[in-house]
């Protein structure tokens, strides 16, 4: 039975696998990271996985990975620009610096894998 093409184009569009946004896949990364802030190298790592699987590919996820680095960097420097902790700002952003590069780190490493992974599974599901 061979099926008409806009059914055949259907089939096909049910299959591919639903992708989330860029910034609904960043808004997972976000709230993941801020979840597990007391482990710092794995909590971006996990929630990069996570957000970067939702998004679908590795450049997608690349790319929801930067929002949140931008965001965590903008809301530190507001933070401590708000409470005039120049001096011990400088001192304190060293080591929230060091906390907030491990996961900016784990973010991207963590996109990286979650978009390929995405990206693997849904080439597996397509016919060929």
């Amino acid at each position: 039975m061979a099926m008409s093409p806009t059914n055949e184009r259907m089939s096909a569009r049910r299959r591919e696998p639903e992708r989330a946004n860029v910034v609904v896949g960043s808004l997972w990364m976000v709230g993941i990271s801020l979840a597990l802030f007391w482990i710092p190298l794995l909590n971006g790592l996990i929630g990069g996985i996570v957000g970067g699987y939702k998004v679908g590919t590795i450049g997608r996820a690349l790319a929801a990975a930067v929002l949140p680095a931008v965001v965590v960097a903008l809301a530190l420097w507001l933070l401590l620009a708000a409470f005039d902790l120049g001096g011990w700002g400088f001192l304190a952003g060293i080591g929230v610096g060091a906390l907030i590069l491990f996961s900016d780190v784990g973010l991207f490493l963590g996109a990286a894998i979650g978009g390929a992974w995405a990206d693997a599974r849904a080439r597996r599901r397509l016919p060929a």
